[in-house]
């Protein structure tokens, strides 16, 4: 996927602070499932860190799984008119940099894609 800017439409309110990244290969339990974040599993690592974590990032076996690779679960608040760049989509969340650098999860329902509305905010 390439980066891409888009800007908030809808604020949001972070759940889910941490800043802890799991790493490929470490193992965790996995959970329980929710019919309003398809994709997505909440897992528990030794030590009790615990997170909804995209499935696609995980190899599961049963009640347990490995990471295939790194991940941070670190959610953004965000307010309507801010731009962020998205570096990743997953699930119907986007992974985001904003303009001071901080990374973090967003629901994509959010955001709107700034693609072709440069060229618009020019012409106005």
């Amino acid at each position: 996927m390439t980066a891409h800017t888009v800007r908030v439409r809808t604020a949001y309110t972070a759940t889910n602070s941490d800043q802890t990244t799991m790493r490929a290969g470490q193992e965790v339990r996995t959970g329980k499932r929710t019919e309003e974040w398809p994709g997505w599993v909440w897992c528990t690592a030794t030590g009790g860190w615990s997170a909804w974590v995209p499935e696609s990032y995980l190899e599961i076996h049963g009640e347990t799984a490995r990471f295939k690779r790194d991940y941070m679960a670190r959610e953004f608040t965000v307010r309507v008119g801010e731009e962020l760049t998205v570096v990743e989509e997953t699930d119907d969340w986007l992974f985001c940099i904003d303009s001071r650098g901080e990374r973090g999860w967003i629901p994509a329902h959010c955001a709107e894609s700034m693609v072709g509305r440069e060229s618009e905010d020019n012409t106005k």
